[in-house]
């Protein structure tokens, strides 16, 4: 993968050849469980982030007839807040348009666990500065 500006301008065809073996060029790659794409705008990570996110948080809508809170809390810190968490150091100083929807997510999950929107009342970390 060849990391470049998002700008039309550094145009050029490259190709990288080791041992007389052209290397493929991608889009996007993991590394270490981290969606990392050629222009580091970390859209595809975050599309990976919520797509589980929103199952989890589903998961919890369900469960929430059935378990009282403080099991519900367990349950969102062991399937949201790991997503969240992970390599945010690196992912998550993107632009604050692509943080919206995991900010939506976490706000969603938070809400159905507390019957209200009050972060501090769970005692939960704010993921995000938003």
């Amino acid at each position: 993968m060849l990391f470049k500006p998002k700008q039309k301008r550094y145009h050029f065809p490259m190709q990288i050849c080791i041992n007389e073996q052209r290397i493929e060029q991608v889009k996007e790659r993991v590394f270490l469980g981290v969606v990392l794409d050629k222009h580091l705008v970390w859209k595809p990570r975050i599309s990976h982030v919520a797509r589980k996110i929103s199952k989890s948080v589903g998961v919890i809508n369900r469960a929430r007839l059935f378990l009282p809170e403080h099991y519900l809390r367990t349950l969102y810190y062991c399937s949201v807040y790991p997503y969240l968490h992970y390599c945010i150091i690196v992912w998550g100083s993107t632009y604050k348009t692509n943080l919206r929807r995991l900010v939506s997510l976490q706000k969603q999950g938070i809400t159905i666990i507390s019957k209200s929107s009050i972060f501090k009342e769970l005692e939960l970390l704010k993921t995000f500065r938003y």
